[in-house]
């Protein structure tokens, strides 16, 4: 399974003090803000449309927000932030990777994860596995009230690292991580959570992902119930023997070929 390292990179703080300017909270003065767009303003612009690049790194706009007083503060935040995660982590991660193994069905070493993370008030997570590989960034103050929160996370964005970037395989990591492991953590999450552009997505795939998984009658009714997907269970079995005996790159293959646009379900939560 997964091996984290956790990483406090001031180069990546950085870069989200200034990304995070979008915010109406952010940590970084107006003025300051506003000085650093006028004197910087590609390099402000390059971030604030890609977050983490390459393009910025080494680049005086960062030097001078490193060289802000305040910043000694962020650092030592998101330090703090490190430590507490990773020691939650030491205490769960046997039985996450246990159960994560029974999800994926697979036991191949999987790559090294570098987590870039912030102080929990920055309230940001996403992978920067295309800039920097196996890594993603994280911190969010949810995991200051619910451990767990920070552990279901950390996999969320890892998971990223092996699959392809489009709303499928999105979808993919939100019932591996978001949704399973959310629950066994007792994180839970249901649809309403996940991302709005995948919630669709969740109930179509909803009917193979229980067969994957070998699920009992009634555990896919409790699934069901717990999602508010409803769908005939009955039209899916005959597909049971075929997905339960699939790896989770198997099952994505096997998802990117099947006509989803002509799933009938009948959903019963709220889309928008």
């Amino acid at each position: 399974m997964f091996k984290f390292n956790f990483v406090v990179d001031e180069n990546i703080l950085a870069i989200m003090l200034i990304y995070d300017t979008k915010r109406t909270n952010h940590v970084l003065s107006n003025e300051f803000a506003n000085y650093l767009w006028d004197k910087y303003h590609m390099d402000y612009i390059t971030i604030q449309r890609k977050r983490v690049s390459k393009d910025v790194i080494g680049k005086d706009i960062l030097r001078e927000v490193k060289n802000q007083d305040f910043f000694k503060k962020i650092v030592a935040d998101a330090e703090e932030n490190a430590k507490r995660i990773e020691n939650n982590l030491k205490e769960k991660q046997e039985e996450i990777e246990e159960f994560l193994s029974k999800i994926l069905k697979y036991n191949k070493p999987l790559p090294n994860q570098t987590a870039y993370i912030l102080p929990p008030y920055l309230c940001h997570g996403f992978s920067t596995s295309r800039v920097f590989p196996n890594s993603f960034v994280w911190g969010h103050q949810r995991g200051l009230k619910n451990k767990n929160y920070d552990l279901v996370y950390i996999y969320h964005e890892a998971l990223h690292s092996l699959f392809p970037v489009n709303d499928l395989y999105e979808t993919v990591v939100e019932n591996i991580a978001d949704i399973e492991l959310g629950k066994f953590l007792n994180c839970p999450n249901n649809l309403q959570d996940v991302h709005d552009e995948t919630r669709l997505i969740h109930a179509k795939i909803l009917p193979y992902w229980n067969l994957y998984l070998d699920r009992s009658r009634k555990e896919i009714e409790e699934t069901q119930n717990y999602l508010n997907v409803d769908y005939d269970i009955d039209k899916f079995e005959p597909m049971r023997d075929v997905l339960k005996n699939m790896n989770i790159f198997e099952f994505g293959k096997w998802l990117e070929n099947q006509d989803l646009e002509k799933q009938k379900l009948v959903f019963t939560y709220k889309l928008l």
